[in-house]
């Protein structure tokens, strides 16, 4: 019955890429946190990347008949620069993989990973190209963005639906990994539970696979909202506020740490970084603090009478914070073990190990807290700030960085002839912050970069067409 539906489901996405390719572009958006739609037959496949293939088939499909025309793409050079780099160090360095006794064989062995994720890292740029193909007007890169909020809405409706079940039967209906196993695939599944003393507080993670992923994909939402609620006058303030409320609840549920750091992250340098960029606000530095002090205050009077009550909510919010801030600091297992790694071998950072390839070097470094389960085991760095550096060295590093920084300046130019898309500059800039700091926003990275060069060649359209033919600037070609 699973395979049939995932059948089913494969067709659709063929269907939809192939009669309306913009709705299978949102669709795409829609599904880039649901991270729990996933089976792992011995390959991990899940239904974000599904409809993503099936809408590149089809649009190579496109590109092959007469009359097609592509977009320039923005800093596309650099992009075709930094990509060239990471195949052709990945390509050089598979002959040398080391030979390593892993828990894993077949397709997750040394040589067949390499040579995977090769093709994975182009196949997660795709993204891009689709998005600048495909949204060719502003209310097409507007609804991007709005599709992704009400995808983490939905998230976290069936979250708290979760929540209600597994509180009044005791039964869990969406443990981690249950649709893979209703599917047939390999999995053990888990649950999203915190133990305090004899207390069970139970983590919502509903379709977004862990609640860490369901927190992220939250708090990406809300800090699409503040953007807009900074700069836009578009859409009702009251509305945003409302939306934002609704997910900070929903993403304290997930109980996820990353979570709450991330969207602190970004609010910190979100504002900045739009004013560096010459974006212009709608509401003063004071105005913002006065703003976030109203936040913190309901849920620091809810915190108080949660804790009154004779809940330990303090105690446990310390538990899941700085309790867990130890002697490595915020460093995570994988992260120390492949630092460990170039600390002993500082050269192979200039290059890196190819991609892919990190916890066949960085095996032997894991630390003896961490080896019952990770080592043998495959993995990479939790922070994509060292997963390029430990992949594709500090060169590739810079490639990127020099990428991303003429991406955003393009942008920042282009929202001079587009105001209304303003909001995406400070989104952009904030998602590069993030994307950093954790591993999580894979997708939403390269969709926002994809936005930035959708917006600088619908900016250049505007720019070169006649006033007559302006309007039609947004229709894709077919």
């Amino acid at each position: 019955m699973g395979l049939l539906l995932i059948l089913a489901y494969v067709c659709f996405a063929f269907w939809l890429a192939a009669m309306r390719p913009e709705r299978a572009l949102l669709a795409m958006v829609f599904l880039i946190p649901w991270g729990g739609l996933y089976t792992d037959f011995g390959l991990w496949v899940n239904a974000y990347q599904i409809m993503m293939l099936a809408l590149l088939l089809c649009t190579f499909a496109r590109s092959l008949q007469p009359g097609w025309t592509g977009v320039p793409m923005a800093a596309g050079r650099l992009l075709a620069a930094l990509l060239f780099w990471a195949l052709l160090t990945s390509l050089l360095q598979v002959a040398r993989v080391p030979d390593v006794a892993l828990n894993t064989t077949g397709l997750r062995g040394p040589t067949a990973r390499a040579i995977i994720q090769m093709a994975m890292y182009t196949f997660s740029m795709s993204p891009m190209l689709l998005v600048v193909l495909w949204a060719r007007s502003t209310d097409m890169i507007a609804a991007m963005a709005r599709t992704y909020v009400l995808s983490a809405l939905v998230l976290a409706v069936i979250g708290w639906m979760q929540l209600v079940v597994w509180v009044g039967t005791g039964t869990n209906p969406m443990p981690i990994g249950f649709f893979n196993n209703w599917a047939g695939g390999h999995v053990v599944l888990s649950e999203g539970v915190v133990q305090f003393g004899k207390i069970n507080v139970f983590r919502m993670n509903s379709f977004a696979g862990e609640p860490r992923t369901l927190g992220g994909a939250m708090v990406y939402a809300m800090l699409i909202i503040q953007a807009v609620g900074a700069i836009s006058k578009a859409v009702s303030r009251r509305k945003l506020i409302a939306l934002w409320f609704f997910l900070a609840l929903s993403t304290l549920a997930t109980l996820s740490t990353s979570a709450l750091l991330i969207w602190a992250l970004g609010s910190i340098v979100q504002f900045p970084l739009a004013r560096l960029f010459g974006v212009r606000l709608r509401i003063s530095g004071a105005r913002i603090a006065l703003m976030i002090g109203a936040v913190i205050l309901p849920f620091a009077l809810t915190a108080a009478a949660i804790e009154a009550s004779g809940f330990p909510i303090f105690d446990l919010l310390a538990q899941r914070t700085i309790e867990r801030i130890d002697a490595s600091g915020a460093v995570e297992d994988f992260d120390l073990a492949i630092i460990s790694y170039f600390q002993a071998h500082p050269l192979d950072s200039i290059a890196g190990v190819g991609l892919g390839n990190a916890h066949l070097y960085a095996q032997r470094y894991i630390d003896p807290e961490f080896q019952w389960y990770a080592l043998g085991g495959v993995f990479t760095a939790k922070t994509q700030y060292l997963r390029l550096i430990s992949e594709i060295g500090f060169i590739g590093l810079g490639l990127f960085l020099l990428w991303y920084l003429v991406l955003l300046i393009d942008g920042a130019v282009a929202i001079r002839r587009i105001p209304a898309l303003a909001p995406v500059v400070p989104m952009a800039a904030m998602t590069i912050v993030i994307f950093f700091a954790s591993a999580q926003f894979i997708g939403e990275f390269y969709h926002m970069a994809g936005m930035l060069a959708a917006l600088c060649a619908v900016a250049n359209r505007t720019r070169t067409s006649p006033p007559h033919l302006a309007a039609l600037a947004g229709t894709p070609a077919r």
